[in-house]
């Protein structure tokens, strides 16, 4: 059995022998926590998802989420943090993980999914932007079958050099300061900020949450209007 035992963190006690303990260890039935992410959530809100689950503390995910040479081990992208990166599924953590860890489980799933709707983030020009455009479109889609035609929509005010004036990256402003409107008022539509779309043309600096793989395809095959 020594050969076989699965890593993981184990609490043992009661009245356990000592084959029950190395069968434990064998099948890997670990101390873990289950969480779930839904579509398009910010990292914002998933760094204080795991800190609510008491897994690791906000401040360290922070930190692990903005440090570049992380970053670019994980994605191969010389960019200012993983947001956009951590795809939204259910994972069972292990206790015993590190902040750096747990953004690598969600980071690797992010490219899993990509690979097996066979999206190669390498041959893909402007990939970063793209996946900014598909954060938006996560954010702005009801139904799922809106998603090719918002991304469409986008892309054509990005082609004339129009604002985007998306709802979606004033919420993400307001977001850390615990402000979520239903309507926007006009003063919060011109606030000064990089991700305000209302006021800057373009795109945001980074995506804005973390879209599902439906979004990113809809931004790579956008149906075509006017």
């Amino acid at each position: 059995a020594d050969r076989n035992l699965q890593i993981g963190s184990y609490i043992f006690g009661g009245r356990a022998n000592l084959w029950q303990t190395v069968s434990r260890l064998l099948e890997g039935k670990s101390e873990a926590i289950t969480i779930t992410f839904p579509e398009g959530l910010s990292l914002y809100k998933t760094l204080k998802k795991i800190d609510r689950s008491s897994l690791m503390p906000f401040d360290s995910l922070s930190y692990a989420a903005t440090d570049s040479s992380l970053i670019r081990r994980l994605t191969g992208f010389k960019v200012p943090s993983l947001e956009g990166f951590l795809y939204p599924e259910t994972y069972r953590f292990s206790i015993a993980l590190s902040a750096d860890s747990i953004l690598a489980t969600q980071t690797e799933e992010f490219f899993k999914r990509l690979q097996q709707e066979g999206i190669d983030p390498n041959t893909i020009p402007d990939f970063y932007e793209k996946l900014i455009l598909a954060s938006i479109v996560e954010k702005e889609a009801g139904p799922a079958s809106e998603r090719e035609i918002i991304a469409g929509v986008f892309i054509n005010r990005l082609n004339r050099g129009m604002r985007l004036q998306s709802c979606p990256t004033v919420d993400y402003i307001l977001e850390p300061k615990g402000i979520k409107r239903e309507v926007l008022s006009y003063a919060e539509t011109q606030i000064p900020s990089p991700y305000n779309t209302y006021m800057n043309a373009g795109l945001p600096p980074t995506p804005i949450a973390n879209p599902s793989v439906a979004s990113i395809k809809a931004v790579l095959n956008p149906a075509r209007h006017n």
